[in-house]
């Protein structure tokens, strides 16, 4: 979080495919055994750069499709630990709460987007904004789902833990049908 992934990932964009390509060149340059045309070598220094260029997309890529999977795979727990907590009439920032430290050892990434949905729960005037802004920063379909239900809930005032418990058991169900795929 913060301005300074945003400044690597920009400078890495801008500087990586000139390093590429530099490397390109000097790895072609050394290699003076085999003759290679003027335009190839200027081709493979080319494609260097445009590989230098995208890299920093795809490994971003891969970064945020690690941690939606992780989140992914222990949602269901939260969420089972979320009607626990509700059913237990605690309320919706302090089951938060609870349920952030409570997954702290087994999915930092999730615990992390609790803590900071509790937050801003607190310090934001609208409570719906804050519930989407957690599905928008997650972004997996279980915590949209999850989204939808807690602002359906405050909208229309119908129990939270009935809709809780069948959106625990449908992410259930989907992470055994993901199992059984695999």
């Amino acid at each position: 979080r913060g301005q300074a992934p945003v400044v690597m990932f920009l400078f890495a964009r801008l500087f990586l495919p000139i390093v590429m390509a530099i490397v390109a060149f000097t790895v072609l340059m050394s290699i003076a055994s085999i003759e290679i045309p003027a335009n190839s070598r200027l081709m493979v220094i080319l494609v260097a750069a445009g590989i230098g260029f995208y890299m920093p997309n795809v490994l971003v890529k891969n970064l945020t499709d690690k941690r939606r999977a992780v989140i992914t795979q222990v949602f269901p727990d939260a969420l089972d630990l979320l009607v626990i907590c509700v059913e237990a009439g605690v309320s919706l920032e302090a089951a938060l709460t609870r349920v952030a430290a409570d997954m702290g050892q087994q999915a930092p990434e999730l615990a992390e987007e609790l803590g900071l949905t509790t937050a801003e729960l607190s310090f934001l005037g609208d409570r719906r904004r804050a519930i989407d802004n957690f599905a928008e920063r997650v972004d997996t379909p279980g915590v949209r789902s999850l989204a939808v239900a807690l602002t359906q809930s405050e909208k229309y005032g119908t129990p939270l833990a009935v809709s809780l418990r069948v959106l625990a058991q449908e992410n259930r169900d989907a992470r055994l049908t993901a199992a059984e795929k695999k």
